[in-house]
């Protein structure tokens, strides 16, 4: 070392020997962190940047003697062997921790942190968690490693290891997905409105799971979704354990069964959709296979408990659900074509994506229509018919949200994470589920003795040949995904 800085650690000793040790291990850390090829060079240690530091230890030296402040007990201390001296372990005891010596020592080394943190953020402006090496206070070979999880406003959060058990570590390494804007992701990920909280493509699955937990604009689409299902579950259970061998009971349990299926089909397309371009798809072909089921469903129930007593046994009762089978595999066939036209043509899939729901709903329905037609030409006591009108409106207002992107085609931005049209259409789909759940139920009590029940053979056989084609159609999408073209990853001009 240079004699000015040999004359300087001489003169300085004499006041705080203890501060000076600590900033000469505290410097030779920093230098062995920059420059990790080669030994430090303790010539640099006292430039003129930190010296700062080696004078605010003089002045607390000072101050120890003018108010007479007690000295700190002797704290254990590490070796390092290119600098022969003793280095003090930072945190050993309590009077050490809480004395003015350890809040100093402790200020110096947050401000070498948020330093190599700076130096970190401007390497990479992209980066949303950059793992950091801190020069820390357990050894130059043991130097720990602290994950710091930059801010997208370039703020960031820090994470201590002192004293943490490795199971703890690997809890606390799982770092939550940045978030995206519209203009950061890939052209088919993005949603007419929706400018924010987007997750960042080709995530893992431990990314997709953990969103689930943190406010994206997916979030709320994946629980109004998931919670609900476990009411269908339940529901469910519930007949079943009332009885399931009445041949009666089997349409009902029919429905019920794609009631639990397409919500939690949902809720797994929207937690997963991310992972990949072609993960995303076949996400959407089994969402999108799964409504296309409870269409089924729905018709089944219909045969058998809501049917007009007038049209019971009659030719086109007795073809509605082999027709409805049919309708079944067109939507689904349809919907997953339109997934094929998404990026060269996003409005025409669109279009086709409603009509290959609409269709099918507006046929499973026409037996409903007739008897509210009927109810409000001649008037009826029947107790579900106020339940069917709940129904018709929630899937009403349902087909019109999804189609219009309202509200957040109104005011971009506003509802990205919360209230835009997914979420509301999400909601009124189950809403419209339960009432109809509710009106099945109903009349199942109210006309079991007026209808014609099929066998459990037909229901069996109906669901088997709806869930086979549904199951082909994603097996030639799936093979066909190739042909979809690749959708720009950003903008050019962003």
């Amino acid at each position: 070392m240079g004699s000015g800085a040999a004359a300087g650690c001489r003169s300085c000793s004499q006041w705080d020997p203890r501060g000076i040790q600590i900033l000469w291990s505290f410097e030779a850390a920093r230098l062995e962190f920059n420059n990790p090829d080669k030994a430090p060079d303790l010539s640099l240690i006292f430039n003129q940047r930190h010296c700062q530091f080696y004078f605010m230890s003089v002045y607390r030296s000072l101050a120890s003697l003018i108010f007479s402040l007690p000295s700190p007990p002797p704290a254990p201390s590490l070796s390092w062997p290119f600098l022969g001296a003793p280095r003090p372990f930072p945190g050993a005891g309590s009077h050490w921790s809480c004395s003015a010596q350890g809040r100093d020592w402790r200020w110096r080394q947050r401000q070498e942190r948020w330093h190599c943190q700076s130096q970190q953020r401007a390497a990479h402006p992209d980066a949303g968690s950059i793992p950091l090496a801190i020069p820390g206070a357990r050894g130059l070979g043991a130097v720990p490693r602290r994950d710091v999880k930059a801010h997208p406003r370039g703020g960031g959060s820090e994470r201590s290891p002192w004293s943490r058990s490795e199971p703890s570590r690997a809890m606390l390494s799982l770092k939550l997905p940045r978030l995206l804007s519209i203009h950061q992701v890939p052209k088919g990920y993005r949603e007419q409105g929706i400018l924010f909280g987007y997750r960042p493509p080709r995530s893992s699955a431990t990314d997709c799971l953990l969103s689930v937990f943190q406010m994206t604009n997916e979030t709320l689409n994946i629980w109004t979704h998931f919670l609900p299902a476990w009411y269908f579950v339940w529901t469910l259970l519930g007949r079943l354990q009332g009885g399931w061998e009445d041949p009666q009971t089997w349409p009902l349990l029919a429905y019920l069964v794609t009631c639990c299926i397409y919500p939690l089909a949902s809720s797994c397309a929207h937690t997963f959709s991310t992972m990949s371009c072609r993960a995303r798809h076949l996400c959407y072909f089994c969402d999108y296979a799964a409504l296309s089921t409870y269409s089924l469903g729905s018709a089944l129930a219909y045969s058998a408990y809501v049917f007009p007593l007038e049209w019971v046994g009659s030719t086109f009762h007795h073809c509605y659900v082999p027709v409805a089978v049919f309708n079944t595999v067109v939507s689904t066939s349809l919907s997953c074509y339109s997934r094929f036209l998404e990026v060269e043509s996003p409005r025409l899939s669109k279009a086709w994506r409603t009509l290959a729901f609409v269709y099918p709903y507006l046929f499973d329905s026409i037996p409903l229509f007739y008897r509210l037609y009927l109810c409000a030409l001649e008037g009826c006591s029947e107790g579900s018919i106020l339940l069917h009108y709940k129904h018709t409106g929630c899937a009403l207002l349902t087909c019109f949200i999804f189609a219009t992107h309202l509200p957040e085609r109104l005011a971009p931005g506003t509802f990205d994470y919360i209230g835009h049209s997914h979420q509301v259409f999400h909601v009124c789909g189950i809403l419209g589920t339960h009432f109809q759940m509710e009106a099945i139920l109903r009349d199942m009590a109210e006309r079991h003795s007026q209808v014609l029940l099929p066998s459990s053979l037909q229901t069996l056989c109906s669901m088997g040949v709806c869930v086979t084609g549904s199951l082909l159609v994603i097996g030639i999408s799936s093979v066909a995904l190739p042909l979809i073209p690749e959708p720009p990853h950003r903008d050019k001009s962003h």
